[in-house]
C-alpha cells in the first residue's frame, strides 16, 4: 500500500503552478512597460505531500511523503514556466513533465516473495491570460485560464522465486480545470522583489487552491535575469471512478528568472 500510495502522491506533487519569478513586466528603465517582455523560469518544487485515499467512500490510506521518500524514485523532471506580454495584457504557460519508477520486494506467508514494480509519467499543462488594470503603478494582476492534468501510472505484480507475473494494473486519468486568480508584486528593497499569488482551479477536479509568496534577487547585465526563493502551498481533492484523492503540498521553491 506504501508503494500505491507513494505513486499516487507522486503524481501530483509536482502538479504545474504558475510562475514563481516575475511575471513578463519592465524590470528596468532601459524598458517601458509597452515593450514586449518575455520571462522564463525553470524551477523545482520541494515539495512535502500529505495524502488521504477513499475507495467507494471507505478510507484507504493516508499518511506524509516527505521530498527525499520522493525523490528517490525519480527517473526524470522537467518544470518550465514562460510569460510573454506588453502594455495591460500578457499571457502565460506553465509545463511539467516527471517521471518515476521504483521496486520493491515483500514477503507474504504462504505466497512467498512479491516484486511490486510501479512506472509513473505525468504532464501538466497551465495556460492563462493575465490582466494588468495598473500597470504604470502597480504589479498586480488577475488571470483566468484552464489546468490540464495527465497521469498514467502502473504497477506490475511478480512472484519472485518461481518468476512469475501475476498481474498488472493500469490508471490514466485526465482533469480539466477553469483557473482563476491574482497575483502582485511589491518592491522590497533595491533588486529585490516580494511576489505573492493565489489560486483556485475548479471543474474535473473537486477544486484545487494554492498559495504562494516569493523573493526574486535581481542579477546580471541591467539586473534583468533573478535568483528565486519562496514558498508554496496547494490543496487538491480529485475523484474519479470511485476512488477520492485529497492531496496537501507545502515546501520550497527555487528557480532561475530569466527576463528579456
Amino acid at each position: 500500500m506504501k508503494t500505491v500510495v507513494r505513486y499516487l502522491s507522486g503524481s501530483l506533487v509536482f502538479v504545474a503552478a504558475f510562475g514563481i519569478g516575475a511575471p513578463a513586466r519592465a524590470e528596468s528603465a532601459a524598458v517601458t512597460v509597452d515593450q514586449w517582455q518575455w520571462s522564463i523560469t525553470p524551477y523545482i518544487w520541494f515539495a512535502d505531500t500529505s495524502y488521504r485515499l477513499k475507495g467507494d467512500g471507505r478510507d484507504i490510506g493516508a499518511g506524509d511523503v516527505d521530498f527525499g521518500e520522493l525523490a528517490d524514485s525519480l527517473d526524470g523532471a522537467f518544470q518550465i514556466m514562460a510569460e510573454t506580454g506588453g502594455g495591460r495584457w500578457s499571457g502565460f504557460i506553465d509545463f511539467t513533465y516527471i517521471s518515476t519508477a521504483d521496486e520493491k520486494q515483500i514477503d507474504i506467508a504462504g505466497l512467498g516473495s512479491l516484486r511490486i514494480s510501479s512506472d509513473s509519467d505525468q504532464y501538466f499543462v497551465d495556460a492563462a491570460v493575465a490582466y494588468w488594470p495598473w500597470r504604470d503603478v502597480s504589479g498586480f494582476n488577475m488571470y483566468a485560464g484552464i489546468r490540464y492534468t495527465a497521469l498514467d501510472d502502473r504497477f506490475q505484480v511478480d512472484l519472485v522465486d518461481p518468476d512469475v507475473r501475476l498481474g498488472q494494473i493500469s490508471s490514466d486519468r485526465d482533469f480539466f480545470d477553469a483557473l482563476i486568480g491574482f497575483r502582485d508584486r511589491y518592491k522590497l528593497v533595491e533588486h529585490l522583489d516580494l511576489f505573492i499569488r493565489m489560486d483556485y482551479g475548479f471543474g474535473d477536479s473537486e477544486g484545487v487552491f494554492l498559495a504562494q509568496g516569493a523573493v526574486r534577487w535581481a542579477v546580471g547585465p541591467q539586473r534583468r535575469q533573478g535568483i528565486v526563493f519562496g514558498y508554496r502551498y496547494k490543496d487538491a481533492e480529485f475523484r474519479q471512478s470511485g476512488l477520492e484523492e485529497r492531496y496537501k503540498y507545502k515546501g520550497p521553491v527555487v528557480g532561475f528568472n530569466f527576463h528579456f
